[in-house]
């Protein structure tokens, strides 16, 4: 009889032990699924946010409508364009420089040193290859675009002295000034003269250029 009680107790001490087994593997296997869930929805969330950030983006509207907000399609073909574009990429993150172009960009007034449209590329996120291949090391760069190839670029993080720097700088981009050379004043010597009535030997001088 005492035999049959000990096997009794220890069939059912592996079956309590089977059953913790399980339950442990249960568990863990639990914890896994979970934890494996809430990766996807974080994954598909942060896609969906991410989406909406450049969605939200693409969608800006400037109150100066001499600046227009453009999409990563729009970009690849304002890149290849053959006429004469002006393109704006700006990356708004940690960009010192952005509260005076955002002003900028909304005020009422119209530059006149820069284009009727300069088109403006915000990066999200690093999602354009484009960009990428720009090799940009500023936070705000324009970019003369012409013939389908960047002709000039003008790239700053700060501005030193607001919009008037900028529309000096893009302006020159477009248009080049040839420096104009300064006037020197020349003495000439004094020359024999046969005249009846010599002026006492008055020195002239003209203005030559260098």
């Amino acid at each position: 009889m005492k035999g049959h009680k000990e096997g009794f107790s220890e069939a059912l001490e592996l079956i309590l032990k089977g059953l913790k087994k399980k339950k442990t593997i249960a568990i863990l296997a639990i914890i896994v699924i979970g934890y494996l869930f809430s990766s996807l929805l974080i994954s598909m969330n942060r896609d969906k946010i991410r989406e909406q950030q450049i969605d939200s983006v693409a969608k800006t509207t400037f109150k100066n409508k001499q600046f227009k907000s453009v999409k990563d399609s729009e970009l690849d073909k304002l890149l290849k364009s053959n006429d004469q574009k002006i393109v704006a990429i700006i990356d708004a993150k940690d960009n010192k420089g952005y509260k005076e172009l955002k002003k900028m960009f909304n005020q009422n007034k119209q530059m006149e040193e820069l284009p009727n449209t300069v088109y403006v590329y915000q990066p999200i996120y690093e999602n354009s290859k484009t960009v990428k291949n720009l090799n940009l090391k500023n936070k705000n760069n324009f970019l003369l675009i012409e013939n389908g190839k960047e002709k000039n670029r003008y790239s700053f993080d700060e501005l030193t002295n607001g919009e008037h720097e900028l529309a000096e700088q893009v302006d020159l981009m477009i248009d080049p000034k040839i420096p104009q050379k300064k006037p020197i004043r020349v003495e000439k010597k004094d020359e024999l003269s046969f005249d009846q009535n010599p002026n006492n030997g008055t020195r002239t001088s003209e203005v030559e250029f260098e």
